[in-house]
């Protein structure tokens, strides 16, 4: 079976991620040992040693990531990225997907049962005719309340959908996807 390319006005959408972890008011930032340094930005492999290291975490086990796709030729047209199974479903027009998406999936770690607030945010992309929201699991929304499962873990899947028009422009285009957790 030959391999069908897609045309040279497809736009490749990808997502970068910044995660946060909120505890108790105080901001913490993961350090390049993938725990979380209390009060201070860690650097690649600088030490901050007077720092006080919290149990809680947010890993990125998998980049939310709409894959490639063609404007609609006239008006605008939705692409829906499913948050469980990360296909795409197109809407109405005659713009196409090629693949390459997935959906997002975040690993939360804390101390086990404990109960958290999860909510995402999508920055713009770069472009006109482009427009973006983001989704938790089957909540159909940007925000939830949960708890880590026994082992202190919770996975949390994010999807989105974009409207993209007609003028969109071409090329590799690229956000921010912030997560935030609050450990109550």
């Amino acid at each position: 079976a030959a391999l069908v390319q897609p045309p040279a006005s497809f736009l490749p959408w990808s997502v970068l991620v910044h995660t946060q972890c909120r505890v108790g008011g105080a901001r913490y930032v993961r350090a390049a040992s993938s725990r979380l340094v209390r009060g201070a930005v860690c650097l690649g492999l600088l030490v901050c040693a007077s720092a006080a290291v919290a149990a809680e975490s947010v890993l990125a086990t998998r980049f939310l990531s709409f894959g490639y796709l063609a404007p609609p030729t006239s008006g605008s047209q939705t692409f829906e990225l499913d948050p469980i199974s990360g296909a795409v479903t197109e809407g109405a027009g005659d713009g196409c997907h090629f693949g390459g998406a997935q959906a997002g999936e975040y690993l939360v770690k804390g101390t086990p049962f404990a109960n958290i607030s999860v909510s995402v945010s999508i920055g713009h992309f770069p472009s006109a005719g482009v427009s973006e929201s983001v989704v938790i699991g089957t909540s159909g929304s940007n925000t939830i309340e949960t708890s880590l499962d026994a082992q202190g873990e919770a996975t949390v899947q994010v999807g989105g959908t974009l409207t993209v028009s007609s003028g969109a422009g071409s090329g590799q285009l690229e956000t921010v996807l912030t997560v935030v957790v609050l450990f109550n």
